[in-house]
Protein backbone atom coordinates (compact mmCIF):
# COMPACT_ATOMS: atom_id res chain seq x y z
CA UNK A 1 0.00 0.00 0.00
CA UNK A 2 1.34 3.41 -0.92
CA UNK A 3 1.99 5.96 1.81
CA UNK A 4 -0.10 9.09 1.67
CA UNK A 5 0.68 12.40 3.30
CA UNK A 6 -1.33 15.58 3.62
CA UNK A 7 0.20 19.02 3.05
CA UNK A 8 0.04 21.69 5.72
CA UNK A 9 -3.15 23.77 5.36
CA UNK A 10 -2.70 27.24 3.91
CA UNK A 11 -2.27 29.98 6.46
CA UNK A 12 -1.18 27.59 9.22
CA UNK A 13 1.99 28.55 11.03
CA UNK A 14 4.81 26.06 10.45
CA UNK A 15 6.24 24.11 13.34
CA UNK A 16 9.85 24.26 14.60
CA UNK A 17 12.55 23.28 12.15
CA UNK A 18 14.56 21.33 14.72
CA UNK A 19 14.01 18.65 17.32
CA UNK A 20 13.68 20.90 20.35
CA UNK A 21 11.41 21.22 23.40
CA UNK A 22 8.20 23.07 22.70
CA UNK A 23 5.01 22.86 20.67
CA UNK A 24 5.17 20.98 17.37
CA UNK A 25 2.62 20.24 14.69
CA UNK A 26 1.10 16.76 14.99
CA UNK A 27 -0.99 15.91 11.91
CA UNK A 28 -0.62 12.19 12.62
CA UNK A 29 -2.10 12.67 16.08
CA UNK A 30 -4.91 14.68 14.50
CA UNK A 31 -5.69 11.85 12.06
CA UNK A 32 -5.73 9.36 14.95
CA UNK A 33 -8.01 11.59 17.04
CA UNK A 34 -10.44 11.96 14.13
CA UNK A 35 -10.86 8.18 14.00
CA UNK A 36 -11.21 7.81 17.77
CA UNK A 37 -13.85 10.54 17.86
CA UNK A 38 -15.97 8.50 15.42
CA UNK A 39 -15.68 5.29 17.41
CA UNK A 40 -17.65 4.65 20.57
CA UNK A 41 -15.82 3.64 23.76
CA UNK A 42 -12.37 3.19 22.25
CA UNK A 43 -9.55 1.77 24.35
CA UNK A 44 -6.05 3.20 23.85
CA UNK A 45 -2.74 1.65 24.93
CA UNK A 46 -0.12 4.33 25.62
CA UNK A 47 3.45 2.96 25.70
CA UNK A 48 4.89 6.24 26.93
CA UNK A 49 5.06 7.80 30.39
CA UNK A 50 1.93 8.61 32.30
CA UNK A 51 0.40 11.96 31.32
CA UNK A 52 -2.73 13.30 32.96
CA UNK A 53 -3.07 15.75 30.06
CA UNK A 54 -3.11 12.95 27.46
CA UNK A 55 -5.53 10.84 29.47
CA UNK A 56 -7.88 13.82 29.87
CA UNK A 57 -7.68 14.78 26.19
CA UNK A 58 -8.39 11.25 24.96
CA UNK A 59 -11.18 10.86 27.51
CA UNK A 60 -12.77 13.88 25.87
CA UNK A 61 -12.95 11.80 22.69
CA UNK A 62 -14.71 9.03 24.59
CA UNK A 63 -11.60 6.85 24.90
CA UNK A 64 -10.24 4.96 27.87
CA UNK A 65 -6.45 4.94 28.24
CA UNK A 66 -4.16 2.28 29.66
CA UNK A 67 -0.59 3.41 30.40
CA UNK A 68 2.26 0.95 29.94
CA UNK A 69 5.46 2.99 30.26
CA UNK A 70 8.00 0.72 28.56
CA UNK A 71 10.97 2.98 29.30
CA UNK A 72 10.38 3.23 33.05
CA UNK A 73 9.26 -0.38 33.46
CA UNK A 74 12.51 -1.48 31.78
CA UNK A 75 14.62 0.43 34.29
CA UNK A 76 15.26 3.35 31.97
CA UNK A 77 16.34 6.66 33.45
CA UNK A 78 17.07 10.05 31.96
CA UNK A 79 20.34 11.81 32.60
CA UNK A 80 23.66 12.48 30.95
CA UNK A 81 24.31 9.81 28.36
CA UNK A 82 26.88 9.48 25.58
CA UNK A 83 25.00 6.76 23.72
CA UNK A 84 21.49 5.90 22.62
CA UNK A 85 19.45 4.04 25.23
CA UNK A 86 18.54 0.50 24.13
CA UNK A 87 15.98 -1.82 25.62
CA UNK A 88 18.15 -4.70 26.86
CA UNK A 89 15.60 -7.52 26.76
CA UNK A 90 12.71 -6.55 24.48
CA UNK A 91 11.19 -10.03 24.72
CA UNK A 92 10.47 -9.37 28.39
CA UNK A 93 8.92 -5.92 27.92
CA UNK A 94 5.88 -5.60 30.13
CA UNK A 95 2.69 -5.51 28.05
CA UNK A 96 -0.92 -6.12 29.02
CA UNK A 97 -1.79 -9.80 29.22
CA UNK A 98 -5.37 -9.28 28.12
CA UNK A 99 -7.66 -6.73 26.55
CA UNK A 100 -8.28 -5.54 23.04
CA UNK A 101 -7.16 -2.08 22.01
CA UNK A 102 -8.43 0.28 19.33
CA UNK A 103 -5.22 2.32 19.18
CA UNK A 104 -1.61 2.11 20.36
CA UNK A 105 0.64 5.12 20.94
CA UNK A 106 4.19 3.91 20.31
CA UNK A 107 5.59 7.46 20.08
CA UNK A 108 9.37 7.44 19.33
CA UNK A 109 10.17 4.09 21.00
CA UNK A 110 11.16 2.27 17.79
CA UNK A 111 14.45 4.19 17.74
CA UNK A 112 15.42 2.71 21.09
CA UNK A 113 15.01 -0.89 19.96
CA UNK A 114 17.42 -2.89 17.84
CA UNK A 115 15.77 -3.40 14.42
CA UNK A 116 15.78 -7.19 14.86
CA UNK A 117 13.78 -6.78 18.09
CA UNK A 118 10.97 -4.74 16.55
CA UNK A 119 9.08 -7.46 14.58
CA UNK A 120 8.62 -9.75 17.63
CA UNK A 121 7.30 -6.78 19.61
CA UNK A 122 5.01 -5.85 16.70
CA UNK A 123 3.54 -9.37 16.74
CA UNK A 124 2.81 -9.02 20.47
CA UNK A 125 1.16 -5.64 19.94
CA UNK A 126 -0.88 -6.92 17.00
CA UNK A 127 -2.24 -9.71 19.19
CA UNK A 128 -3.56 -7.05 21.60
CA UNK A 129 -5.41 -5.14 18.89
CA UNK A 130 -8.89 -5.35 17.52
CA UNK A 131 -9.14 -5.56 13.73
CA UNK A 132 -8.74 -2.08 12.31
CA UNK A 133 -6.90 -0.74 15.36
CA UNK A 134 -4.46 2.11 14.74
CA UNK A 135 -0.80 2.38 15.75
CA UNK A 136 0.98 5.73 15.84
CA UNK A 137 4.78 5.76 15.63
CA UNK A 138 7.25 8.59 15.26
CA UNK A 139 10.62 8.21 13.58
CA UNK A 140 13.51 10.36 12.45
CA UNK A 141 14.26 10.50 8.74
CA UNK A 142 17.71 11.96 9.33
CA UNK A 143 17.67 14.24 12.36
CA UNK A 144 19.75 13.31 15.45
CA UNK A 145 17.62 12.25 18.40
CA UNK A 146 17.85 12.53 22.20
CA UNK A 147 19.64 9.62 23.91
CA UNK A 148 16.43 8.66 25.74
CA UNK A 149 12.78 8.64 24.62
CA UNK A 150 10.91 11.92 24.64
CA UNK A 151 7.63 12.58 26.42
CA UNK A 152 4.76 13.86 24.31
CA UNK A 153 1.91 15.90 25.73
CA UNK A 154 -1.19 16.41 23.60
CA UNK A 155 -1.83 20.15 23.71
CA UNK A 156 -4.72 19.99 21.28
CA UNK A 157 -5.89 17.79 18.45
CA UNK A 158 -3.02 18.68 16.09
CA UNK A 159 -0.33 19.89 18.48
CA UNK A 160 2.15 18.05 20.69
CA UNK A 161 4.47 19.42 23.29
CA UNK A 162 7.85 17.68 23.07
CA UNK A 163 9.34 17.27 26.53
CA UNK A 164 13.01 16.41 26.11
CA UNK A 165 14.98 15.53 29.23
CA UNK A 166 18.47 15.56 27.70
CA UNK A 167 19.90 18.38 25.54
CA UNK A 168 22.24 15.99 23.69
CA UNK A 169 21.39 14.92 20.15
CA UNK A 170 22.95 11.74 18.81
CA UNK A 171 23.10 10.38 15.28
CA UNK A 172 20.88 7.39 14.69
CA UNK A 173 20.16 5.10 11.78
CA UNK A 174 17.26 6.58 9.86
CA UNK A 175 13.94 4.77 9.93
CA UNK A 176 12.39 5.38 6.53
CA UNK A 177 8.66 4.70 6.11
CA UNK A 178 9.37 1.62 3.99
CA UNK A 179 11.75 0.25 6.57
CA UNK A 180 9.31 0.83 9.43
CA UNK A 181 6.60 -0.87 7.38
CA UNK A 182 8.74 -4.00 7.02
CA UNK A 183 9.55 -3.98 10.74
CA UNK A 184 5.87 -3.98 11.79
CA UNK A 185 4.30 -7.26 10.66
CA UNK A 186 0.61 -7.40 11.38
CA UNK A 187 0.14 -3.71 10.53
CA UNK A 188 -0.28 -1.92 7.23
CA UNK A 189 0.56 1.73 6.53
CA UNK A 190 -2.17 4.33 6.34
CA UNK A 191 -0.66 7.80 6.51
CA UNK A 192 2.75 9.43 6.54
CA UNK A 193 3.36 12.98 7.74
CA UNK A 194 6.80 14.53 7.27
CA UNK A 195 7.44 17.29 9.80
CA UNK A 196 9.74 20.27 9.50
CA UNK A 197 11.61 19.20 12.64
CA UNK A 198 12.99 16.10 10.87
CA UNK A 199 10.52 13.67 12.42
CA UNK A 200 7.84 11.65 10.69
CA UNK A 201 4.49 10.66 12.12
CA UNK A 202 3.50 7.23 10.82
CA UNK A 203 -0.02 5.87 11.18
CA UNK A 204 -0.61 2.12 10.77
CA UNK A 205 -3.70 -0.07 10.82
CA UNK A 206 -3.97 -3.58 12.26
CA UNK A 207 -4.25 -6.06 9.40
CA UNK A 208 -6.90 -8.73 9.42
CA UNK A 209 -5.32 -12.16 9.90
CA UNK A 210 -4.68 -13.96 6.65
CA UNK A 211 -7.52 -16.39 5.86
CA UNK A 212 -6.73 -20.09 6.11
CA UNK A 213 -7.21 -22.00 2.86
CA UNK A 214 -9.28 -25.01 3.82
CA UNK A 215 -8.32 -26.72 0.56
CA UNK A 216 -4.61 -26.44 1.27
CA UNK A 217 -2.82 -29.71 2.09
CA UNK A 218 -2.19 -30.35 5.77
CA UNK A 219 1.49 -30.90 5.11
CA UNK A 220 3.90 -29.72 2.49
CA UNK A 221 6.95 -27.59 1.83
CA UNK A 222 6.96 -24.14 3.37
CA UNK A 223 6.65 -21.27 0.91
CA UNK A 224 8.54 -18.12 1.78
CA UNK A 225 6.65 -14.89 1.22
CA UNK A 226 7.94 -11.92 -0.73
CA UNK A 227 9.62 -9.54 1.73
CA UNK A 228 10.29 -6.82 -0.85
CA UNK A 229 8.97 -3.40 0.07
CA UNK A 230 6.00 -2.22 -1.90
Amino acid sequence: MAWFSRPRPRGEMPGPTGLEPGIHRAPGVAALCDVLAERAASVVLDLGPSSTENVAFLAGLGAQVQIQDLFRSSGGAHGSRAEIFRFRDPASLSLPTEGRFDAILAWDLLHYLEPADIPPLAHRLADLCRAGALLLAMASAAAPIPPTPMQFKIVRRDRLEYRIQNPARLAVQALSPRRVEKLLPGFRPLRLFQLRNGFQELLFCRCDPAPVDAAAPAEGPAVRGDDASR
